[in-house]
């Protein structure tokens, strides 16, 4: 008999009470989270210690549980212990991250009086137990680092020649050309702490392509945008190259404004980054 994890959303409820009822009766030991505790924290320390003692996970994906981060917080814990068992019930999909794994079809079950319904399931726990974990699927290895090294060379090129076009129209041509690369160098170094905390996070939740890389870091940059512009029009009202002319004053505005958009982002990037990887992963 084996020791069961259940992880589903709240509003599945009704469908996993009957789900363990039927596991218990058939011997397996159950657990799932009715009985947690409320004290702030204990939970958590609760539902680690049921995950890293279960022998099998079972992950019941509806279309309310793909998009719980608890459910994928413990389906990315369960798939790195190799003891992950997913099961669908209403037609929706895994996660992404989680649709290469071989998933149970319990669309057809009917309910604790439904045995037959629920024969592969159970087949299933006896296989895994039978040959041991070691048997159970895995993730294929994600890797983020061509991509994200393409995006911030992609970015690197980008913010160097936006700032060579600003100076060329009050510059010489090789002048603007060497202000575009440095600071194309500029922006491969402010950029990289804002990509990395990007590469993590998709890594992390199963991703390694340049669109997945590049959408947290495009909201960072953004972010970072609205950082900068803000306190470039805060100087500009303040007087600040106010003995300039006008095509100068906005050609410094708009060189600023870039800079300070990366190094925004890198600070954002950097910070956003410690806590994802100082935060505990249940």
């Amino acid at each position: 008999m084996a020791k069961l994890f259940i992880s589903y959303a709240h509003e599945d409820k009704p469908i996993v009470e009957a789900l363990a009822a039927t596991l218990s009766r058939d011997g397996h030991e159950v657990w799932w989270d009715r009985q947690l505790s409320t004290a702030e924290g204990a939970f958590r320390i609760q539902l680690q210690q049921a995950l890293d003692s279960a022998d099998l996970v079972v992950v019941v994906w509806t279309a309310r549980s793909r998009v719980a981060t608890f459910v994928a917080d413990e389906a990315d814990i369960a798939l790195s212990q190799g003891k992950l068992l997913s099961v669908l019930v209403d037609g929706a999909r895994p996660a992404l991250g989680f649709g290469a794994v071989h998933a149970i079809d319990l669309r057809n079950w009917n309910g604790p009086d439904d045995g037959e319904g629920l024969v592969p399931l159970l087949s299933e726990i006896e296989r895994r137990l039978s040959k041991g974990l070691e048997s159970a699927p895995s993730r294929p290895p994600v890797r983020v680092f061509g991509p994200a090294v393409a995006l911030c060379v992609t970015t690197s090129c980008t913010f160097g020649i936006a700032q060579g076009i600003t100076l060329a129209a009050t510059k010489p041509g090789w002048l603007a050309m060497r202000f575009g690369l440095e600071h194309a160098v500029y922006a491969m170094l402010l950029s990289a702490p804002a990509i990395a905390f990007a590469a993590t996070r998709t890594r992390r939740l199963g991703f390694g392509s340049l669109g997945a890389i590049a959408r947290p870091f495009l909201r960072t940059l953004a972010l970072g945008f609205v950082l900068a512009l803000m306190l470039g029009l805060l100087g500009l009202a303040n007087g600040i190259d106010a003995d300039l002319p006008a095509g100068q004053r906005f050609q410094r505005l708009v060189s600023v404004v870039l800079f300070a958009t990366l190094a925004a982002a890198a600070l954002i990037g950097a910070a956003r980054l410690l806590l994802l990887v100082a935060r505990p992963r249940r």
